[in-house]
């Protein structure tokens, strides 16, 4: 069992003397360390002075003086210290009272030492959860409002309850342009069928990843985003997390990238030149029709083959060497002798250059067929 005790220091808020005394022997017997202060305003000016971990508040301090109450509300003010009250009343007021100034409860007088000791131990356990509860809170909160992605929560009819920055920034509205409005009313979705279909999938499996739809900013511009979302049940109710990033520009690049891939697809089709590209090894991973031409074979044939099954002078070795040199200086031109799927061979002029490729180098080169 972990020792509670250990290093704690507690201040002893009591007006009378040998029930100070006596409290403070019993405390000290069971390992804590103990400040002592006889009245409200002392105990306030003590916090200031010294650590304290815990406080053991006697409610009645003097008649016109402080009470405990109003020294433990002027202390909560600006220290985090759990808070045990010590009283000899039991009436419902009081009860209530104390209740409204702290949760760490209270101890009636003469309850004896074990209920003491038990109360303090019950109020530091309570204590050490609630500061735990409070950092995973703020660890929350600093993730939610932080996140570049547009992160909201909302009922499952679509009222947003909470967004955070990311949310502002991507959508183009205020917060008080969207907390307590509906979504379809905001007009958030550039797609009706999308969202209908996305609360499907929800409401189904309780998660959804990766769901691709375009939401339309304030300024009427449709942004294309990844929505992740779970199912939350807070309080008894049941809420959407939802986690939308913007992947407008990525999805414009990636048009364009589709867009040169298919120029330079037609532009090597097109080609009156053979077209061939290897990787290091010599393994042929591309070819044009001209090529299939010149050589007799099929584009499947070809693009399960070698360089090195069509060139007649060279060894694998060999167009490794030559390939190391074209990485140095980056290309080089060149007659060979090919053969053809018939066995004929023919006279080669070939032009190569190194370009990367998915991670590593390939070779490609254009070949013309000189004895035609």
């Amino acid at each position: 069992m972990v020792n509670t005790a250990e290093s704690k220091k507690i201040l002893l808020v009591e007006d009378e003397a040998i029930i100070a005394l006596n409290e403070t022997a019993m405390l000290e017997s069971h390992g804590y360390s103990v400040v002592h202060a006889y009245s409200g305003a002392k105990a306030v000016q003590k916090v200031h002075e010294t650590p304290v971990d815990l406080i053991l508040m006697d409610i009645d301090l003097g008649l016109g003086l402080m009470s405990g109450t109003e020294a433990a509300q002027a202390i909560l003010k600006e220290h985090d210290i759990p808070i045990v009250f010590l009283t000899s009343h039991t009436e419902k007021d009081i009860v209530e009272k104390v209740r409204n100034i702290t949760s760490y409860g209270y101890v009636v007088k003469n309850s004896g030492e074990f209920v003491l000791h038990e109360a303090i131990i019950m109020a530091f356990e309570l204590f050490n959860s609630h500061r735990k509860l409070h950092e995973s809170e703020e660890k929350y909160r600093a993730a939610f409002t932080t996140s570049p992605d547009a992160i909201s929560i909302s009922t499952l009819d679509g009222v947003c309850i909470d967004i955070n920055e990311g949310y502002v920034r991507m959508s183009g509205y205020t917060c008080e342009e969207v907390l307590g409005r509906n979504v379809e009313e905001l007009g958030a979705w550039a797609n009706l069928e999308d969202r209908a279909m996305f609360v499907r999938m929800l409401k189904q499996d309780g998660v959804v990843d990766g769901f691709e739809t375009g939401f339309c900013h304030s300024s009427g511009e449709i942004i294309r985003c990844l929505l992740s979302a779970r199912i939350l049940d807070l309080g008894g109710e049941q809420y959407i997390l939802s986690i939308a990033r913007d992947v407008t520009e990525y999805r414009k690049v990636e048009a364009r990238l589709s867009d040169s891939e298919k120029l330079h697809r037609s532009l090597v089709q097109a080609s009156f030149d053979a077209y061939l590209r290897h990787d290091f090894n010599g393994h042929i991973r591309e070819v044009n029709n001209a090529a299939c031409a010149v050589t007799g074979y099929t584009r499947e044939e070809l693009e399960s083959m070698r360089i090195s099954d069509l060139d007649v002078y060279f060894s694998l070795d060999e167009l490794q060497r030559g390939a190391e040199y074209i990485r140095k200086w980056g290309g080089a031109v060149a007659e060979s002798r090919h053969k053809r799927k018939d066995g004929s061979e023919y006279t080669v002029s070939i032009v190569v250059t190194c370009l990367p490729y998915e991670g590593e180098d390939h070779f490609v080169s254009f070949f013309r067929d000189l004895s035609r």
